[in-house]
Formats: structure tokens, sequence, C-alpha cells
């Protein structure tokens, strides 16, 4: 090769760059092995850790769980004896009165107890619909 041919070669450069994403409750694999060289023992506190977070969570999702089905359970057996007493009232103004108003709360209660129950389910199934 000449000099001028030498002279017009050209040098190409090549730049490579990688970019790694990683996103979780836990550090990426890699890292573990770069947390135990620095402090050993590390590697297993981030799990004891990740750990004892996930079986708090766990603990305070299923009291709120036993707190909700305690309460709907509460609720309908408020609602029967709210309903019980209202239909003995009925009965009561029916036998002293002969009131017409008697036989409304003697019908209309379990009408309404009903119409509500079924409206409350009816807005619960809607709102999973929507929320998948």
């Amino acid at each position: 090769m000449s000099k001028k041919q030498k002279n017009k070669q050209s040098h190409h450069v090549v730049t490579v760059a990688q970019q790694l994403s990683y996103s979780g409750p836990l550090p990426h694999p890699n890292h573990f092995q770069q947390y135990e060289n620095i402090l050993p023992g590390a590697a297993d506190r981030i799990l004891k850790q990740a750990e004892s977070q996930t079986t708090h969570r766990q603990s305070i999702e299923k009291k709120v769980i036993d707190s909700n089905i305690f309460n709907e359970r509460l609720g309908i057996f408020l609602n029967f004896l709210l309903s019980l007493c209202i239909i003995a009232g009925g009965f009561l103004i029916v036998i002293l009165s002969k009131n017409a108003w008697g036989y409304v709360a003697i019908l209309g209660t379990p009408l309404l107890s009903g119409g509500i129950f079924l409206g409350t389910k009816y807005i619960e199934k809607k709102k999973v619909k929507e929320d998948n």
C-alpha cells in the first residue's frame, strides 16, 4: 500500500450502549452478590425484610376482610331485627285500630328490605365489572 492509500483509510468507531431496567420489590439478582460482598449477610437481610413486609401486608388485608365480613353480617342481623320490630308494630296497629298503616308496615318492610338488598348486590356486581 502506498502512503496515499494509507492516508485515505478511515477509522470507524462504533459505540454500543445498553440500558437495562429492572423493577420489583427485591434488587436484581446480580446485585445480591454485590450486596453480599459489601456486607456479608446483607442479601439474607434483604430477603427477610421482604418476607416480613409481605407477611405484614397479608395480615392487614386479612383484618380488613374479616372486618368487612363482620360488618356485613351485623348489618344483615340488625336489618332483620328492625324489620321484625316494624312488622310486629304493624300487626299491633292492625289488631288495635284496624288501620291500613299496619298493613303497609307488614307488607312494605320485607319488600323494602329485599329491594335494598338486591339494589346493593346490583351495585356491587356493576362495580366489579368496572374494576375488571
